[in-house]
């Protein structure tokens, strides 16, 4: 399964940060200092959620209700989602 781990092992006991010189993890490391700072804190927004989620939802977790550049932000935010859309980093979730 892992080098020096059997199939047993719970994945919390894996530790990742040992997989930094793989091609996988460095290609994504890449990839992520890649992005400009609105993408990446998309991504990084993104990686907490567990299902679909809105540019709204974004705004939620990073916007502050006080701030007055409310819209401005919704378009920056979903300027990001709609670029890392075109990448394929993210995938557009069909709405019910």
């Amino acid at each position: 399964c892992f080098p020096g781990k059997d199939a047993t092992q719970s994945l919390e006991d894996i530790n990742i940060a040992d997989w930094v010189h793989t091609n996988m993890v460095g290609g994504c490391i890449s990839l992520l200092e890649s992005l400009d700072p609105q993408e990446a804190a998309v991504v990084k927004m993104a990686a907490v959620f567990t299902g679909p989620f809105s540019v709204l939802d974004l705004a939620a977790s990073s916007s502050s209700v006080w701030g007055g550049a409310l819209r401005v932000d919704l378009l920056r935010l979903y300027r990001a989602c709609d670029q890392l859309c075109e990448q394929n980093i993210l995938q557009e979730a069909p709405v019910d």
